[in-house]
């Protein structure tokens, strides 16, 4: 005989979940449908319909931990086809939200990050410190400086090292990045205890990696959504072109400071037909194009492009960054000192944010439904291959029910 649960609802969470853009929780009625039309929901345990109700009911310990809100890629094809308009994709976006604060620390940041009152804080902050580096380590009011051993003139030359020493921004960038990794490695290890204490991973680890590693080279899920298949694009536009402009990165932090190919500063910034410059530029091209694929798709004003202020302030900020470093190096060329020192200082400060906050940004979900993608596959929790949602294409989503 079953036993009776006793369930205490937590208000406060299902108001949050509202705010956050699950606006539309209380209109689900379980009929169903949003499991059915998903291309990736598991026949076993299917989502989004338990997350629905479950967030109706408030189980707030239930929902942060819960994988299945991360094995969903937010395509909106069950929004599209919900009968009652409660737009499951929405609700799941805002329950990774909730669960990106509970796993992040410190939470307070991830809350902030998702509240527009915060925007002058998240950006004045950091804007005020690199103004006093600047202040500190400049050398705008030299005649020369001697590098190598060899005294370079800077009358008349435009480079980023005489606003802010190369030195002090790589410092400045590789503290950063090593908070960002502890902050992750913090909540991706809970994060595994806990979908291990709902079903433990059987499977090689090493090979489901791989297989994850594999779909999300293809962006395979991305195409398998029938109702905003634009996002396709511009999600493989962001993500090929962080690869390109992660591979730049490497390649300059290596060179110069281990293999020593940069040892003379005059020659930096590289020509532009140098290999690692090509690629940079072809980097920041992909991404600005994948930016503005996924904006023009959210600003056509189609009841299945809704976002919050969450979703666009990861974009936007991607957009800023692609955009400052793609103009500073143009009008460089042009010979416009001190716009190109305006539009450097801009792409530090967001480079610097879109890196602090990739914990508690949108940024994040890269890490935690990677991870939620390689247990599913380690625990043997398959998901579903074939695109049921065709089958109700003349139907409609109430005949889904």
């Amino acid at each position: 005989m079953t036993q009776p649960m006793r369930i205490e609802p937590d208000l406060d969470f299902v108001r949050d979940v509202i705010r956050s853009g699950g606006d539309t929780v209380k209109k689900c009625f379980q009929c169903a449908t949003c499991s059915v039309v998903c291309p990736i929901s598991p026949g076993e345990e299917p989502f989004p319909r338990k997350e629905m109700i479950q967030a109706q009911w408030g189980l707030k310990d239930r929902l942060v931990r819960d994988p299945d809100i991360w094995l969903c890629h937010n395509c909106n094809d069950c929004s599209t086809y919900c009968p009652r308009g409660a737009r499951p994709g929405d609700v799941l976006n805002a329950l990774r939200q909730k669960s990106i604060e509970h796993y992040s620390v410190p939470g307070k940041l991830a809350r902030m990050v998702s509240d527009r009152k915060y925007l002058p804080h998240l950006f004045g902050i950091p804007a005020l410190f690199f103004l006093i580096v600047i202040l500190f380590t400049n050398h705008f009011g030299e005649a020369s400086i001697v590098s190598h051993g060899q005294e370079i003139k800077l009358e008349g030359l435009i480079r980023s090292w005489k606003m802010i020493p190369m030195l002090a921004v790589d410092v400045i960038f590789i503290l950063t990045s090593l908070l960002v990794v502890g902050v992750f490695a913090n909540g991706v290890l809970r994060f595994w205890k806990d979908m291990e204490a709902l079903r433990p991973a059987r499977a090689g680890l090493i090979q489901s990696a791989i297989e994850v590693a594999r779909e999300i080279f293809t962006h395979k899920n991305f195409k398998e959504c029938t109702t905003n298949q634009d996002r396709y694009l511009g999600h493989l536009g962001i993500f090929y072109g962080f690869v390109a402009l992660f591979i730049v990165t490497t390649c300059i932090f290596l060179g110069i400071y281990f293999l020593n190919l940069v040892v003379d500063i005059p020659l930096t910034p590289w020509p532009w037909y140098n290999p690692v410059k090509i690629l940079a530029n072809l980097g920041a091209i992909a991404l600005l194009g994948g930016c503005f694929l996924l904006i023009r798709n959210r600003l056509r004003g189609g009841e299945d492009t809704r976002t919050s202020y969450y979703d666009w302030f990861f974009l936007w900020l991607v957009t800023a960054v692609g955009l400052t470093g793609f103009l500073a190096e143009i009008v460089r060329g042009l010979g416009i000192a001190f716009l190109y020192y305006v539009l450097y200082f801009a792409h530090l400060v967001c480079v610097w944010a879109l890196i602090a906050y990739l914990p508690y940004s949108k940024f994040a979900h890269l890490v935690y439904r990677t991870t939620a993608l390689i247990h599913a596959k380690a625990s043997g929790r398959d998901l579903k291959s074939t695109i049921p949602v065709r089958r109700l294409s003349e139907g409609g989503g109430g005949q889904a029910a």
